[in-house]
C-alpha cells in the first residue's frame, strides 16, 4: 500500500492503518499522514531526512504540494499559519517511551530556526543546545529506553511579527520525582542522568565531604 495519507483509505480501521504504517516503515518511510495528524515511527537508525536539502524543500515560503509526509511539514504548516494569520499555534507531540518524541521536537525546532528570515546572534543555537541540559535533569535509563523522558515539557517559542524568533521558554511538569528517592525502579533502570554526571565530574574531595560513593552503590 503506497498511501501516505491514511484519511483517504476506503477502509479506515486499526488493521488497515497498522498495515499501511508497517509497509511504509519497511521502506524507511517513517512518516505517515492521517489528515493533519502525523504518525512517526522511530527507525532506531540514522536516515537522510534532516539535511539542508530537506529544510529547503519544506520551507514555508515556497511549500511544495505533494511532498511526502515529514516532521518538517508539521513545523512549516504551523509557522505558515502563524505568519499569515498572526495567531498562536500549538503542536502536540505524544507517544510511548522511546517513540522519538524528544527527537521529533528537536527537528521541528531546527526547522523553525531555518524558516526565520534572519539570524539573531547565537539565540538559535542556544535554543537548540539547551535541550540536552534540560534532559539531564529529567531523563533516565529504563528497560524501554536508555534516554527515556521521565517528565513532560512545554516549549514556547516567541516570534516577532515578521516571523523572527526572539526567545524561548521551557516549562517542565509531571516530573517523576520518586526516581530520586524511591527504590521502585526495575532491574537495569537508573536515576536521572544528572546524578551520574555529577558523580563522574565532581572532585574526589567534594565527594568525600558529601559522603558520596560510586554510582553502583545507589539503587
Amino acid at each position: 500500500m503506497e498511501d501516505c495519507d491514511l484519511s483517504q483509505l476506503d477502509d479506515l480501521t486499526e488493521e488497515s492503518i497498522l498495515q499501511a504504517v508497517k509497509n511504509r516503515y519497511e521502506k524507511d518511510q517513517i512518516y505517515t499522514n492521517v489528515g493533519d495528524i502525523l504518525i512517526a515511527v522511530n527507525p532506531y537508525k540514522e536516515l537522510p531526512l534532516y539535511d539542508k536539502k530537506n529544510h529547503e524543500e519544506y520551507g514555508w515560503w515556497d511549500f511544495k504540494a505533494g511532498l511526502p509526509p515529514h516532521v518538517f511539514q508539521v513545523a512549516a504548516r504551523a509557522y505558515s499559519r502563524m505568519r499569515q494569520n498572526q495567531s498562536n499555534q500549538i503542536i502536540l507531540v505524544c507517544g510511548e517511551s522511546g517513540s522519538g518524541k524528544t527527537e521529533s521536537t528537536k527537528y521541528m525546532v531546527q526547522h523553525f530556526m531555518h524558516m526565520c528570515p534572519e539570524e539573531s546572534g547565537d539565540l538559535h543555537d542556544r535554543i537548540i543546545k539547551v535541550n540536552p541540559l534540560l534532559e539531564s535533569f529529567g531523563n533516565a535509563k529504563t528497560i524501554m529506553n536508555d534516554n527515556s523522558s521521565r517528565f513532560a515539557k512545554f516549549l514556547e517559542l516567541s516570534f516577532r511579527g515578521d516571523g523572527q524568533v526572539i526567545g524561548a521558554m521551557i516549562k517542565d511538569y509531571m516530573l517523576e520525582k520518586c526516581r530520586v528517592v524511591g527504590r521502585n525502579q526495575d532491574c537495569g533502570e537508573g536515576n536521572f542522568h544528572i546524578f551520574y554526571g555529577m558523580l563522574a565530574g565532581m572532585p574526589q574531595e567534594e565527594k568525600q565531604a558529601l559522603f558520596l560513593q560510586k554510582p553502583e552503590t545507589y539503587k
